[in-house]
């Protein structure tokens, strides 16, 4: 069993994020703004380690890939900005409020349930 209590995990890379080849060997790679996790499994993308990946899948736990050398980037990560390649689910979270007219419960789409 896996307990963690994150809303997302960041992962910063030399890359600007996860792209559909290798921009190392493919000049024509493309970067991927939003991927599910069952593509990066299938695709065998390498973003990170596939157990990592699977515990982020199973935990609804969306995954940041962004470039860790652009200034100004770990800050975007952190406070949700649009930033390198979005794994898991969707970028905008829907909110919901409460009878406190406090936003307090994330409804979290899954892309790889779509």
């Amino acid at each position: 069993m896996c307990i963690v209590n994150a809303e997302v995990v960041l992962k910063a890379t030399n890359v600007d994020g996860v792209y559909d080849a290798n921009p190392k060997h493919n000049p024509n790679a493309r970067i991927l703004e939003t991927v599910s996790y069952n593509e990066v499994i299938s695709r065998d993308l390498s973003v990170m380690d596939m157990t990592a990946v699977t515990l982020c899948q199973e935990n609804n736990i969306p995954v940041v890939v962004f470039n860790l050398q652009n200034t100004g980037n770990i800050a975007k990560a952190i406070v949700g900005e649009k930033v390198g390649t979005f794994i898991g689910c969707t970028r905008n979270l829907e909110y919901r409020e409460s009878t406190e007219g406090s936003l307090d419960q994330e409804d979290k789409i899954l892309v790889s349930e779509w």
